[in-house]
């Protein structure tokens, strides 16, 4: 479903979770920081995105967000899939991107290349 080389940005708490269970990458998460050069700075840039480390993986930043506010940076960061919690989603219009699945707790969003 999601093709190799992709990148999905999922809420960073859980991250490492989906990470192993699909083997895809994953744009942040909390549990594997780089020790440092330019993977940290890239780091560290994705999470200030989000707020700063901090806000993101003390359950405000990302969490806080709502999905448009998500779909925005997906969309700036060139991101090729969104998991969303249907709890985050206000309503079902994803500017340039579609659902490609759905269960009762999640939405899985694919990016339109058109």
């Amino acid at each position: 479903m999601i093709p190799v080389g992709s990148t999905v940005l999922v809420d960073p708490l859980g991250g490492q979770y989906f990470r192993l269970a699909t083997s895809r990458a994953i744009f942040v998460d909390c549990k594997y920081k780089p020790y440092g050069g330019e993977p940290l700075n890239e780091y560290l840039r994705r999470m200030n995105l989000f707020g700063g480390f901090y806000s993101v993986c003390g359950n405000y930043g990302y969490k806080s967000m709502n999905s448009e506010s998500i779909i925005n940076i997906a969309l700036k960061e060139r991101i090729d899939f969104v998991l969303l919690e249907k709890s985050a989603v206000p309503s079902r219009s994803f500017r340039d991107f579609s659902i490609l699945s759905e269960t009762s707790k999640f939405i899985l969003l694919k990016r339109d290349f058109n």
